[in-house]
């Protein structure tokens, strides 16, 4: 069974809020400065003015740092879920093919997305590639659904997709 190190929670501050300054300086201090391996500021678009006083993070969380913040937040009166969002994952699958003749030119045979879930399982879509003619599909095409218990590590999607192309293409012939 698969089970990511880091989960990822996108989290949104009104820096002129008092209480959620104190949010956010409670999860610099445990997290550290912006823009490390744990806390990445995120651009914040707002439709409705061209000001805003609202900041973004995505943080990069172990299950024991999410019960340290739980605790301090908790001391704050702030319920973690509250103010935290869960932000899925989400990662690309290309699949290479060598050219013998030039010895070092790899180029995209086919190419898939995988989405988590909620449930841990990972959705995956076909999106371009030498079969999108076969398949007859424009934009994102899902084709299959991983569940947690069948994954050890995210390669096993992969490969999971790669059997699934080569499969099509046997068709195709």
């Amino acid at each position: 069974m698969y089970k990511p190190e880091l989960t990822s929670y996108k989290i949104n501050f009104d820096k002129g809020d008092v209480d959620e300054s104190k949010v956010l300086e409670l999860l610099i201090d445990i997290l550290g400065q912006p823009d490390n391996d744990f806390i990445n500021a995120c651009k914040i678009i707002n439709l409705d003015s061209k000001e805003s006083n609202i900041v973004g993070y995505q943080v990069h969380l172990t299950e024991e740092i999410i019960k340290v913040i739980k605790n301090r937040l908790g001391e704050l009166g702030v319920n973690i879920g509250e103010k935290f969002i869960r932000d899925y994952g989400h990662f690309h699958i290309t699949i290479y093919k060598e050219d013998v003749k030039s010895n070092i030119l790899l180029e995209t045979e086919d190419e898939g997305i995988a989405y988590e879930k909620e449930d841990n399982s990972w959705d995956v879509y076909y999106i371009e590639g030498s079969l999108e003619e076969y398949l007859r599909v424009d934009g994102e095409y899902f084709i299959f659904n991983i569940s947690n218990d069948e994954i050890n590590s995210l390669e096993d999607i992969k490969e999971r997709f790669k059997k699934w192309v080569d499969e099509h293409k046997e068709r195709m012939k």
